[in-house]
């Protein structure tokens, strides 16, 4: 895919740019409303993005379905509430992947879950189904969509990787994930977005999984356990608020998601099994070990030793214990996955982790 380079201002256009950025002591800014809660944690606020990811068939979809019944009903439902302010109580839905039936489905499901007229489709809805189109040509209907519609609060895509040709492309990630950053700001609204895991790990997938990891003001994760696939698990992947506890729901005959209020943690818990891969661990567990490591030392960078050195000597902080050689391997991990670069020799490794 061939991409346009960014248009370049002229001095004029510049000046205007300069006075609309620049901040001061002066300034204030109201606190942005919250818009996506569960229980008691901050999930999303206008002018923010966030993200749902899980391995494929994890029930995605059934998830993001009861975000959006919340916001019709404005009740909870699951561990979900949804406050639209007033003037922004629309909700768009965007389904870039199924097909036009199993899209209507989607539709039955919100309508059911959130107690509406089964047979008046809802006011403050739009389904919008992309399944036809190529990923650029999304990109123009979803924003002529945004700029066209009134009262948009709330926006979900489920999947986001379809807005992208090449989703390991730094170039794609990148460009797609401006259109986020200047949609929710631009418009004030809230988008939530739904990404598939990498199948061997619990990693968002390509680069444009590690971008919205980067850039989501917060991640949940929707996860199948493997002793139990009746239910599907849904926890906190980062939040900057404070952390929600592990909810699970599972499916009814009618085929609406509903809450597992006999859902145990310890009974999926295999704690037999040694955790000595990175690839066990939580993303964000490894994320805020390595920022315990710069943060608690004077020194910005490491040599690859210290810095295996001082990742083994952290994780048992986090309750994990490793060998020498395999923490070596996890600061080839943390290489790989643009947690820290290598600045061009094996004694000058510096965090670029931006979370």
């Amino acid at each position: 895919m061939k991409f346009q380079l960014d248009k370049k201002f002229n001095d004029a256009e510049l000046k205007n740019v300069l006075s609309n950025v620049k901040l001061t002591l002066n300034d204030s800014f109201k606190e942005p409303p919250i818009v996506i809660r569960v229980n008691d944690s901050i999930i999303g606020t206008l002018g923010n993005f966030s993200l749902s990811t899980g391995k494929p068939k994890s029930r995605k979809t059934f998830n993001v379905t009861s975000i959006v019944s919340a916001g019709l009903s404005k009740s909870a439902v699951l561990n979900y509430s949804v406050n639209l302010p007033e003037g922004k109580e629309k909700i768009i839905f965007i389904d870039t992947e199924q097909s036009k039936y199993h899209c209507k489905k989607v539709i039955d499901r919100i309508v059911n879950l959130a107690g509406l007229n089964k047979d008046t489709h809802p006011i403050n809805l739009e389904f919008i189904s992309l399944r036809p189109y190529y990923p650029g040509q999304r990109i123009q209907i979803i924003e002529y969509l945004l700029k066209t519609t009134e009262n948009i609060g709330l926006v979900i895509i489920d999947g986001i990787r379809d807005l992208a040709y090449d989703i390991n492309s730094p170039q794609e990630a990148t460009q797609v994930i401006s259109k986020l950053m200047k949609w929710t700001e631009k418009l004030n609204i809230h988008i939530h977005t739904v990404l598939h895991q990498n199948k061997g790990d619990n990693f968002s997938r390509g680069h444009l999984g590690s971008e919205l990891d980067n850039k989501s003001e917060s991640a949940i994760t929707v996860e199948k356990p493997a002793n139990n696939k009746d239910i599907s698990i849904i926890r906190s992947g980062f939040l900057r608020d404070k952390d929600f506890e592990p909810f699970a729901f599972s499916i009814d005959d009618n085929d609406l998601p509903y809450l597992k209020d006999d859902f145990e943690e310890e009974s999926l818990d295999n704690s037999n099994k040694k955790k000595n891969s990175p690839l066990d661990h939580d993303p964000q567990t490894l994320i805020n070990n390595l920022k315990d490591i710069y943060n608690g030392s004077k020194y910005s960078e490491f040599s690859f030793n210290k810095l295996s050195e001082a990742n083994k000597e952290n994780l048992k902080i986090h309750g994990i214990k490793i060998g020498n050689l395999a923490s070596r391997e996890y600061v080839h991990f943390y290489v790989e996955q643009g947690y820290v670069k290598n600045l061009g020799d094996e004694k000058r490794m510096r965090l670029i982790i931006n979370k």
